[in-house]
Order: C-alpha cells, then structure tokens, then sequence
C-alpha cells in the first residue's frame, strides 16, 4: 500500500484508523486505493471499585485498594485524593493493572498529616495510550491527545484521620 505522508508517497504493509472507499488498477498495473480517515472509539476500560477506601469511604490504614472487572489492560492509572473542593492532597500515577498502592506513614517520619481529614473525593483515571512505558514517563501522556481511551470515575468519601489527632 502507497500512503502519501502530506509531501511523498510511502509504502506500507497496513493502514490502521482509515475507512477504505475505492480502488483503482493503474495501466502500469499499480494499485490505488482511497479513503478517509476514521474515528476509533475503544477499546472500552471499565472503571475501578474502590475496596480501600470502603464503600462508605473510610479508609484503612495508608494502603489504597480498589478492584477492576475484567476489561482491556490499561496503560496507566492516575489516581487523585482532594478535599471537599477537589484540591488534591495526594497524585498518583501507577502503572497498568496495579490494584493498590500505599502512600508513606509521613506522621511517623516527620509528624506530618498523611490523609487531609473530612468530606473528599478519590478521582480515578484509568488510560488505554499504546506507547506509553512507565519508564520514561513524562507530564506529556497527560494531555488526551495521546490517549486511545479511557474512564474517569470519582467517588465521595469521608477521609478519616489515620494518625493521631492531638485534638485537631
């Protein structure tokens, strides 16, 4: 196949995303064929289940947990924990089929609030890109545009203080 690249003509063994519309057989015996380029919605990811926080949003311990339906793997899930107003006080990005992540004990380390306490949601973003590699990550893959698909699901929850609270 002769794919014409906006200044010559290439070949190639296949064309993916493009809708095929006509033939033609040169008299040189050469074959031409035309289309337009499609949009490709898919393949579809189902979204995680939280398990940690539970489902009345109480979380146990510093371990996030969630759970995934059987779905098409993703390339990477960007996970946000934020206040009441959607300021995030924690960003994750893991790599594909991860389930569970634990953020460190900063209580422990330096006397410092891990979970920011009180109403807050949990945003999860979980992306299809084919050429991602979480070992070369960049904030680029955050743009959609290199995105094939994905799901965003957000769920309330009442984050809890999993440190002592020392009447604060």
């Amino acid at each position: 196949v002769l794919h014409w690249d906006g200044s010559s003509w290439r070949a190639q063994s296949e064309l993916s995303h493009v809708d095929l519309r006509g033939v033609h057989v040169s008299g040189e015996g050469r074959v031409l064929v035309g289309g337009v380029h499609v949009l490709v919605i898919g393949p579809f990811l189902r979204a995680p289940v939280p398990t940690n926080p539970s489902e009345n949003g109480l979380l146990d311990g510093l371990t996030l947990a969630w759970s995934i339906e059987e779905s098409h793997p993703a390339s990477f899930t960007y996970l946000q924990m934020t206040e009441g107003q959607g300021f995030p006080f924690w960003i994750l990005m893991v790599e594909g089929e991860r389930q569970s992540v634990a953020l460190p004990d900063l209580f422990e380390m330096a006397g410092l609030m891990s979970i920011w306490p009180g109403e807050g949601f949990m945003r999860f973003v979980r992306v299809f890109a084919p050429d991602f590699s979480i070992n070369s990550y960049d904030n680029t893959i955050l743009s959609q545009f290199y995105w094939r698909s994905w799901v965003l699901h957000d769920v309330p929850v009442l984050w809890g203080p999993t440190e002592p609270s020392f009447g604060f």
